[in-house]
C-alpha cells in the first residue's frame, strides 16, 4: 500500500514579496488572500496588514523610500524628505511628495495604491556665521530692497517676508552685488 504526499506551501504573511510570488505562482489569489487576513481590496489590489508608505518626490518618482504605515502619509512625507538636500540650504523649498499604500496586483505585482500628493514645506536654513557669537544681523539702507539685513560679521544678508514667513538668505558677495550705487 502506498502513502500520499501532501504538498504544502508556506507563505511569509509579513513579507509583501512573499505573498506576491505565492500569486504569480497560482498558489493563492488577492481576493483568497483578502478573505483570508479579512482585509478589503483597495483599488483591487491586496493591502497586507501592516503594509508600508511608498514615498518618492511627485516629479522624479524612481528614488521610492518605505515607511511604517503606523506613521500617518504627512508623517511619511516629512521623513522622506528629510532623508534628502533639497537645493542649496538658502532658500525655503517646497516639495511635493507622492505618497501611497504599498499593495499586490491580482498579477502579483507590487504597488502603491491609495497614493496621494503631500506637500512639504522646508525652511532655509541660516548660514553658519564665522563669529564666535553667531550672526550680528542689521539694517542696511545701502541695500536695494531686497535684502532686510545684513550681518555686521560676515557680511551675509537675508530677506524676510514677514506676510508669508519666508526667509532667504544671501551670501556676502550677493550682497555686494544689490547695494545701491553712489
Amino acid at each position: 500500500m502506498g502513502t500520499k504526499k501532501e504538498n504544502f506551501v508556506t507563505i511569509n504573511l509579513g513579507d509583501i514579496e512573499s505573498v506576491a510570488a505565492a500569486i504569480r505562482d497560482g498558489i493563492t489569489t488577492v481576493e483568497l488572500m483578502a478573505e483570508y487576513l479579512d482585509v478589503d481590496l483597495v483599488e483591487d489590489c491586496l493591502v497586507l496588514p501592516g503594509a508600508r508608505w511608498v514615498c518618492t518626490e511627485a516629479d522624479a518618482p524612481s528614488d521610492e523610500e518605505t515607511y511604517p504605515a503606523s506613521m500617518d502619509a504627512e508623517e511619511a512625507a516629512q521623513e522622506y524628505v528629510s532623508t534628502v538636500t533639497w537645493g542649496d540650504g538658502s532658500e525655503p523649498v517646497d516639495v511635493c511628495v507622492r505618497v501611497g499604500l504599498q499593495a499586490i496586483t491580482e498579477e502579483g505585482e507590487v504597488t502603491s495604491v491609495a497614493e496621494q500628493h503631500v506637500e512639504v514645506h522646508i525652511e532655509a536654513e541660516e548660514p553658519h556665521c564665522v563669529h564666535e557669537d553667531g550672526h550680528g544681523w542689521k539694517a542696511d539702507p545701502a541695500l536695494d530692497g531686497h535684502v532686510d539685513e545684513v550681518c555686521g560679521h560676515c557680511g551675509r544678508g537675508r530677506d524676510m517676508d514677514r506676510h508669508s514667513e519666508v526667509t532667504r538668505y544671501y551670501s556676502a558677495a550677493e550682497v555686494e552685488d544689490k547695494r545701491i550705487p553712489d
